[in-house]
């Protein structure tokens, strides 16, 4: 039942999504995407920190999911002993499986030697970073909700 539930969580997501649509690019528009690489002119300065923007969103990921549980102790015991917390741990999870994922993905053309010059390259590239942020999105919007719930939460 947990793996069912964690594999639904995996392939009914954005990030899910995300990334079928950006295979469909690669395969429906493959000169689109190389126009666009054409195009675009990122300098190599520019570069040299674009690379490293999906490690530090995955790194913001790892601790703000971190702190969503533990951050407060009285949140940590709350969120422990309640009866679903298997299914927040199954969406931190696949949090941490997403960014690690969309890492990969961002560094994917330089793995090949593709670079950014390709539209393969440059398609890759922008989807990890589009899907980091998606990422990155979703476990700020999940703090809302938990302190949300820790307020409505009864008193003990």
């Amino acid at each position: 039942m947990k793996m069912l539930y964690f594999l639904r969580v995996i392939l009914l997501s954005f990030e899910a999504i995300l990334i079928l649509g950006g295979v469909y690019f690669l395969y429906a528009y493959a000169d689109l995407a190389q126009s666009m690489a054409d195009r675009a002119s990122i300098s190599e300065d520019m570069l040299k920190y674009l690379t490293f923007l999906p490690v530090g969103i995955a790194g913001w990921v790892f601790v703000e999911s971190r702190k969503l549980v533990f951050e407060k102790d009285t949140m940590a015991k709350l969120l422990v002993n309640w009866p679903d917390y298997w299914r927040l741990k199954a969406h931190i999870n696949a949090t941490f499986l997403f960014a690690i994922l969309f890492t990969l993905i961002s560094f994917a053309p330089w793995f090949v030697k593709q670079h950014l010059s390709s539209g393969l390259g440059f398609v890759l590239f922008c989807l990890g970073i589009f899907g980091q942020f998606v990422v990155a999105a979703s476990v700020y919007l999940a703090g809302f909700k938990i302190q949300e719930l820790a307020t409505d939460a009864p008193k003990s």
